[in-house]
């Protein structure tokens, strides 16, 4: 992006002035909290290109590739501000222990042009399948390479027999074209459904050479890690390190008994997996966040019933406020069919609503246990449908009931090729650069951004758009809370904003709401009420009924 010189002046108020309002956001008592007190909630999207060039191109807008100041204007619109951000590592080390750092620059730019607007970001490392070797994207290949992995699946019987029926294939047995680095061509890997190569003997004996260091793999990740974590330590901008997406269990046919026990991996493989790489990134960074994600599978069984089975028997780390729960939910774990037509049909909209409200109260029980915090960084992946507005909604309300941020799958489809759905519908836009509406409506709910103390309650109905939050008032926080609403998709007719006690309002900005208590005779720690409304006929009922004040 390029300034000319004339904006200089206008570019360094706006940079002073943006410099007052984004605040370090830390984690305490298992909420975000930003450096005036004030617990946030997040609201955003992933952003994660999976393939050269790695990174969006900030040029000319295009609705599938680019992020710029264009697309900057929409997140705010949309009341984005949070990104999780994926940089793959086959993206940075392009070969053993040498590093892309023009690469790196490039992301380090996107992460403070997005905080510098108001939008944090998680760092993501991202992978799916392991490896382009494996038809996904993540580990590089010649690390692959450098290991003596399983390749068919053979040696027991059960092993065999699996293989017979076609369960464990071997990534060979697709006869798949190659390019000159024994690389699968993205093309043939795409004839089949991506999440099917998880079976093969391939990734999960990769996942246990991982997790068991084989030939130092797990210390080439933790070399990675170092690399992005001496780059951003100190940036204000960074929420946390995802530190692996979508995990799988290592080793899964040389005991599947025990292996396909709902929460066995996560705890035997995945913590000392995690404690192991925080234990480095300590020595570089004390004050990150760590954001560990469980095993998708077997923790989720479709096979015998969707509801939410298994997760760690305790936590990676002994301080818990440098420590939050990271998962996913999608409806496509419902059952193996769910998904076959790309994103769940509206007719199993109910099955949906009750898988997402098991999975965030699941999570939500692990996470209070431990007295650690939760985001929900994966959801929705879904298109321009009715089917769709009803997956997100379900979903972004089981979240609003336990005060939970999300990041949706995903803002722009980056040319992603393992995904249920690759023809480009998952993202916010259509090819003609038009805003996909059903997907768009469900996103931009009315929420708090930031509470002037500590929110215990937030709900948005999205037919009648009425919002409420409750919070715990902190008298000596002098910032106001902040609600973002959309004005032009919901509150057409207008609106009006109740609140319990004496306030200043200031909606004078275009999507958000400033709400400061100001009342003398507050009690501290008193909790508030907010109501937001359509400037329709309205009424409160007597047994909920509280003095409210325009």
């Amino acid at each position: 992006m390029v300034y000319e010189r004339k904006d200089f002046l206008q570019l360094l108020v706006l940079f002073c002035l943006i410099l007052h309002i984004l605040n370090k956001i830390i984690q305490k008592k298992s909420k975000f909290i930003d450096e005036n007190g004030r617990h946030r909630i997040f609201h955003g999207v992933n952003i994660v290109y999976k393939l050269p060039p790695y990174i969006p191109t900030n040029e000319t807008f295009h609705p599938f590739l680019s992020f710029n100041s264009d697309d900057l204007v929409y997140m705010k619109k949309f009341g984005f501000n949070l990104v999780r951000l994926g940089i793959m590592w086959e993206s940075i080390e392009t070969s053993p222990g040498v590093y892309d750092y023009d690469l790196l620059n490039k992301y380090e730019y996107l992460v403070n042009f997005l905080g510098k607007n108001e939008i944090y970001t998680i760092i993501d490392a991202h992978q799916d399948l392991f490896s382009r070797k494996t038809c996904g994207e993540g580990v590089p290949y010649f690390y692959v390479d450098s290991v003596n992995y399983d390749q068919i699946c053979d040696g027991n019987l059960l092993k065999k027999f699996l293989h017979l029926i076609g369960v464990c294939q071997g990534m060979k047995e697709y006869n798949y074209r190659e390019d000159e680095n024994g690389l699968p061509f993205i093309e043939d890997c795409k004839k089949k459904m991506f999440s099917i190569y998880n079976t093969s003997p391939d990734i999960t004996s990769l996942y246990d050479k991982l997790y068991s260091n084989e030939n130092g793999l797990l210390d080439k990740y933790i070399d990675f890690w170092k690399v992005l974590a001496n780059r951003f330590k100190g940036n204000d901008y960074v929420l946390g390190y995802d530190l692996w997406n979508e995990p799988f269990p290592g080793g899964l046919y040389d005991n599947i008994f025990e292996n396909l026990r709902p929460g066995n991996s996560d705890d035997k493989q995945l913590l000392p997996f995690y404690r192991k790489i925080d234990q480095s990134l300590r020595e570089i960074d004390d004050d990150y966040i760590l954001m560990f994600e469980p095993n998708p599978f077997p923790d989720t069984l479709p096979i015998l019933n969707w509801r939410f089975r298994g997760t760690f028997s305790e936590v990676p780390l002994n301080n818990t406020d440098k420590q939050m729960f990271n998962y996913h939910s999608y409806c496509c774990l419902a059952s193996i069919s769910m998904c076959k037509d790309g994103e769940p049909p509206l007719n199993q909209a109910n099955i949906c609503k009750d898988l997402h409200i098991e999975n965030v109260r699941k999570a939500n029980e692990y996470t209070s246990k431990h007295g650690i915090g939760s985001i929900i960084t994966e959801f929705g992946a879904c298109f321009n449908s009715e089917s769709c507005f009803n997956e997100i909604s379900s979903l972004a309300d089981a979240a609003d009931n336990f005060m939970t941020s999300w990041a949706y799958w995903m803002y722009k489809p980056f040319n992603d090729f393992t995904t249920t759905c690759t023809d480009d519908k998952e993202g916010m836009f259509e090819a003609d650069g038009t805003i996909q509406e059903y997907k768009i409506k469900a996103l931009t709910r009315t929420y708090v951004q930031a509470f002037q103390g500590e929110g215990v309650f937030m709900k948005f109905d999205t037919k009648t758009k009425l919002f409420e939050a409750r919070f715990i008032l902190d008298k000596q926080i002098s910032h106001p809370t902040v609600i973002y609403i959309n004005k032009e998709i919901h509150y057409k007719e207008g609106y009006r904003i109740l609140t319990s006690k004496k306030s200043q309002i200031n909606d004078s900005d275009k999507n958000l709401i400033k709400i400061l208590i100001i009342d003398d005779e507050i009690i501290d720690k008193e909790e508030i009420t907010i109501l937001i409304k359509n400037d329709k006929e309205f009424s409160i009922s007597e047994s909920n009924s509280i003095e409210f004040l325009n």
